[in-house]
């Protein structure tokens, strides 16, 4: 349906390498100002004035109303276009905007916006010290990564409350922590599970557990002289920042937490500031005993102390 050239033509516009001209956006605003527009459709807008044939193409497609930007994507379109198979796909939102979930017998993928300029850095490291999801071929500001099937942690099925379960689980995530912190990477929310039932661990059929979501991580290389955004992503997980920003921060906020932190972050050591995840995964142990039952944790910290310290 699309020739080689439409496909980079749409790639380069998802990922930001095919800038507007400022006559090009006038022409959206004249043509699609206080008009509805499907929500499919909202990612390819551009196409109206640099290419009108591949915006009426991409408009007609029955495909593209399914998967929109995300049939588009270097490890998504042959599933979505070029296989009898079509894939299931699902939504998620969060901070991080909407994440596609996409399921095919060939294989299934997580496509998300990143949440900062180092995520694909510390997300491919996870990767190469085996302990974190596979990460696929992707867009300029997205990442495409294995979806990994399981349980979350704050969510066990019974069969995996049991001591000798939670005490692998503890050897894992002790094992995972250990590699990051061994190359400077401060995961900053080892998220057992928190007063919602969150969780950024699941515990597959195949293996004992799995730290994802590298969004708010920071590699500390460049410590003490953080940048600003890394500044920020270390203080907002933080409750009471957390609270502060709620779910719409302003440039006024971000800018007056990164000015309040970025003295006190200079005064830590790499090492307290690593030490935070340990202090996540205490806090995560106390409302898991809560929500699972308080016999984990014996189990979960002999094994996490075995292979962390």
């Amino acid at each position: 349906m699309y020739t080689e050239q439409e496909v980079n033509e749409v790639q380069d516009l998802l990922s930001g390498k095919r800038k507007l001209s400022e006559p090009e956006i006038k022409i959206l605003q004249e043509q699609f100002a206080g008009k509805p527009i499907p929500d499919f459709m909202a990612p390819f807008l551009g196409f109206f004035a640099t290419n009108p044939n591949l915006y009426k193409k991409i408009s007609g497609d029955k495909r593209a109303e399914k998967y929109s930007l995300f049939g588009f994507f270097p490890e998504s379109f042959d599933i979505v276009y070029g296989s009898e198979t079509s894939p299931q796909i699902s939504f998620q939102g969060g901070n991080r905007g909407i994440v596609a979930v996409i399921k095919h017998p060939a294989k299934n993928i997580v496509i998300k916006p990143v949440q900062n300029s180092r995520e694909n850095e510390v997300a491919g490291i996870a990767v190469e010290l085996e302990v974190g999801p596979f990460q696929y071929r992707t867009l300029d500001g997205f990442l495409t990564e294995q979806f990994v099937e399981g349980d979350l942690f704050s969510r066990l099925k019974e069969e995996k409350k049991s001591r000798d379960s939670m005490y692998l689980v503890g050897r894992r995530i002790g094992d995972i922590l250990k590699k990051l912190h061994s190359r400077e990477i401060y995961y900053n929310d080892t998220m057992l599970t928190d007063d919602f039932g969150r969780s950024h661990v699941i515990v597959p059929e195949t293996l004992s557990a799995v730290l994802f979501d590298y969004g708010v991580a920071i590699r500390l290389d460049n410590h003490p002289n953080l940048s600003g955004e890394e500044v920020f992503n270390y203080a907002r997980t933080f409750p009471v920042e957390n609270m502060f920003l709620s779910l719409t921060p302003t440039k006024e906020k971000i800018d007056a937490l990164v000015q309040n932190y970025r003295p006190k972050i200079k005064r830590l050591t790499k090492e307290q500031i690593i030490g935070r995840d340990l202090d996540f995964v205490d806090e995560g142990l106390r409302f898991a005993g809560i929500r699972i039952g308080n016999h984990i944790i014996e189990p979960f910290l002999k094994g996490f102390k075995e292979t962390y310290f």
